[in-house]
């Protein structure tokens, strides 16, 4: 086993036992049994994602934290060349058998395995929320920018909150602000996209509401809650745009 693996797990359940799980619950709600909330969330970030990530050809991007690859296929289906990276090798087993054709490669948490500016662009999802040691976090963003061409995007959906959580150390949107500032990466866009007190994931249960319906119901949540501020109780998954300076 990775010796830093145990490093950067969640306050609960293990990323090992999560990749056991079937479809989402591995990497969103792992209580979401009938997968109605977990479809919606990630409709909701895909929309987000891609209104923003504008697609020039042949550019590669570092899926990082990419899990069971929910994101890494999603992108190579857009035309990026992607790489997908994870510290988790039961996530990365999953992976390797759902998208036989992509690349997914195995991360010992601490050194990225690529020379400096190999990627156009980074996204990482609901990854960097789990780093609680301060060290460790900027020793990931240092890294991750490392990465990243000059000019390059780092895009980051992460969950946001005043307090600590049973299972997360929520940070503050300034938190990663400033950090990426210190790293020569200005802060393009932040910006919630999804209430973690939202009803409209009960909703969608109760009401047997169409699939098909989903990706309306979550562009209209999303200019809902476009100005929304951090609340004192709960969390937003919260959007960041970085772009590394020239």
């Amino acid at each position: 086993m990775n010796k830093n693996f145990e490093r950067f797990q969640p306050l609960g359940e293990s990323w090992g036992k999560r990749a056991l799980k079937d479809g989402l619950r591995t990497v969103l709600d792992s209580t979401d049994l009938k997968g109605i909330k977990n479809e919606y969330i990630d409709t909701l970030h895909k929309i987000i994602l891609a209104k923003y990530l504008l697609l020039d050809k042949n550019e590669k991007i570092l899926d990082f934290g990419c899990g069971t690859g929910r994101f890494t296929s999603w992108l190579k289906e857009r035309g990026f060349k992607v790489v997908g990276i994870d510290i988790t090798e039961e996530m990365l087993d999953v992976a390797k058998k759902t998208y036989p054709n992509d690349i997914f490669i195995l991360y010992d948490g601490i050194d990225l395995p690529f020379d400096d500016q190999s990627f156009d662009r980074v996204l990482s999802v609901f990854v960097l929320q789990h780093i609680s040691d301060q060290n460790d976090f900027w020793r990931t963003v240092t890294e991750l920018v490392r990465c990243v061409k000059k000019g390059g995007m780092i895009y980051l959906i992460e969950q946001i909150s005043e307090k600590y959580s049973d299972y997360y150390i929520h940070k503050l949107p300034k938190d990663y602000i400033e950090t990426f500032n210190r790293c020569n990466c200005k802060c393009i866009l932040n910006r919630p996209i999804r209430d973690g007190r939202s009803l409209i994931p009960e909703v969608l249960k109760r009401c047997f509401i169409p699939r098909f319906l989903f990706p309306i119901i979550a562009r209209f949540d999303l200019c809902l809650i476009k100005n929304k501020s951090v609340p004192d109780k709960g969390y937003l998954d919260y959007f960041f745009m970085f772009q590394k300076e020239k």
